[in-house]
């Protein structure tokens, strides 16, 4: 339903509305769902994540020691 709200508050004042996907979870999922509803994509947001990027290497670091 918030989908619905901001579409068509964005008909209403004719203006553009950016939306996106934050989550890697069901991430296709998500597209196709956004592309139905939406239209086609424009565009691609990247998210650097340094506390992720930490927890990857700490687990490679662990895996290696182990070796």
């Amino acid at each position: 339903m918030l989908y619905r709200f901001c579409k068509r508050v964005a008909d209403q004042m004719g203006c553009k509305l950016v939306i996106g996907v934050m989550s890697r979870y069901r991430l296709e999922t998500k597209l196709r769902y956004y592309e139905r509803f939406f239209g086609e994509r424009a565009g691609a947001f990247f998210i650097y994540d340094p506390t992720e990027e930490t927890g990857k290497r700490m687990l490679s670091e662990t895996k290696q020691a182990a070796e």
